[in-house]
């Protein structure tokens, strides 16, 4: 593992970093919740260290946006799965600001 993945600060990663699935592992399992959101992808790797106020704010609003137009004009269930870690094991990681699941069969744990 490289030395900037070893002690993540706000300015260690400032860019697509080269690193192993392993890496990711253990950094992913490494961070505290709600610290930041970690990317992967084919053999590089990208931490990004907390959001702003006004990110925050508009991400929440629209969630909530989406939240009332799901309950009056779909058919279909419809979950919001917050910004959780999306996994190809061993290719792709994300954490997107948002994940809407629309249908049947949202993922549960």
């Amino acid at each position: 593992m490289t030395s900037l993945l070893t002690n993540p600060t706000v300015d260690s990663i400032p860019q697509w970093q080269p690193a192993t699935w392993e890496d990711y592992v253990k950094l992913r399992d490494s961070l505290p919740e709600g610290t930041g959101r970690i990317f992967f992808n084919e053999g590089w790797i990208l931490l990004e260290m907390g959001e702003g106020i006004g990110h925050a704010r508009f991400n929440r609003l629209v969630a909530f946006i989406l939240f009332i137009w799901c309950s009056q004009k779909m058919t279909q269930s419809c979950d919001d799965l917050g910004g959780c870690v999306l996994e190809k094991a061993g290719q792709r990681s994300a954490s997107p600001d948002a994940v809407i699941y629309i249908g049947e069969g949202a993922p549960q744990w």
